[in-house]
């Protein structure tokens, strides 16, 4: 019985390194925008925890980039942009969050459109 506590043990540092650098990237995702998407894309295609967060990280660089052409726009855009803009930094850092904690649940109001792109 004190064998395989001790081969559980040996084996757990190294299924937290690779975990740990599934998050670290997840979270790139959320950080760099589209070039931490793009990192995970290339770097880590076959990690499907990095890969759901490039997902998402995708779609809130999207969303931003729309409320960036809105706010172009004179009065209406002026006043809905800050609002949106807010609403989405605190999406992305729900995302952060979720990466580094190791959660692959959905990010509200966007994470639903995260799923329809197939990469």
């Amino acid at each position: 019985m004190t064998n395989e506590t001790t081969e559980t043990r040996e084996a757990t540092p190294a299924s937290t390194a690779v975990e740990s650098e599934s998050k670290l990237f997840a979270f790139l995702c959320y950080f760099l925008g589209i070039i931490g998407v793009l990192i995970v894309l290339l770097a880590k295609k076959d990690d499907q925890f990095a890969v759901y967060h490039a997902k998402q990280g995708l779609v809130v660089f999207i969303c931003g980039a729309i409320v960036g052409m809105v706010g172009v726009v004179p009065i209406l855009g002026w006043i809905i942009a800050p609002l949106v803009g807010m609403v989405l930094f605190v999406i992305a850092v729900l995302g952060m969050v979720n990466a580094l904690t190791g959660q692959a649940k959905p990010l509200p109001i966007i994470g639903q459109y995260a799923d329809k792109f197939n990469f």
